[in-house]
């Protein structure tokens, strides 16, 4: 056997040659190499998994790039309507309601969630009243512009809990205020 690094004869079973120091490789069985080279195997056979996964991904998302290209030039074309009015032409332009979907994101789920709230608060009365009338004046935009997008499910959420909030925390302001007034004329205010 010799040195890989300076070339000089070395015994066998020596791990670092006495010339120049340097690290002799053991040299692999035949069961070593074979898992070595069925690693190496998997390993490619993982990398042109991977690079088909990300090709097939570009290809969605152009796809998609496309559609949604195709879409907007749709609708930007119908967005112009010619009505007659009397002594002029008015145009009317519609609003593209995907590109403000996200912008109302938050107010519908912000009106869900403070109609859950108000019936949680409608027993203390007036909490729960100020929680659902807000609750549904934030979702009434939505509900009468967005209906069949992703949020118009929020929206209606927060205005129906928000409108069975309301009356229950009416009732209960009213029972509160009873209860109150009738304490304090017996004389038992805590």
């Amino acid at each position: 056997m010799f040195c890989s690094n300076c070339g000089k004869s070395i015994a066998d079973g020596q791990r670092f040659c006495t010339n120049c120091g340097a690290k002799i490789p053991t040299p692999q069985s035949a069961d070593a190499q074979i898992k070595e080279a069925e690693m190496l195997r998997i390993e490619e056979e993982a990398r042109r998994q991977a690079e088909a996964a990300q090709a097939e991904e570009a290809r969605r998302a152009e796809e998609f790039r496309r559609l949604a290209e195709e879409e907007y030039n749709r609708q930007r074309e119908a967005q112009i309507k010619e009505i007659e009015n009397g002594y002029r032409k008015q145009y009317l332009c519609e609003v593209n309601k995907a590109q403000n979907v996200d912008k109302y994101r938050s107010q519908a789920i912000t009106s869900m969630i403070l109609g859950i709230l108000s019936l949680d608060l409608a027993g203390l009365g007036v909490p729960g009243w100020v929680l659902s009338t807000i609750a549904k004046n934030k979702a009434l935009p939505i509900i009468e512009e967005y209906e069949g997008t992703p949020i118009y499910g929020f929206a209606k959420a927060g205005w129906i809990t928000g409108r069975v909030a309301l009356p229950l925390s009416i009732f209960m302001s009213v029972i509160w205020t009873i209860y109150v007034l009738a304490m304090s004329g017996s004389g038992m205010v805590y």
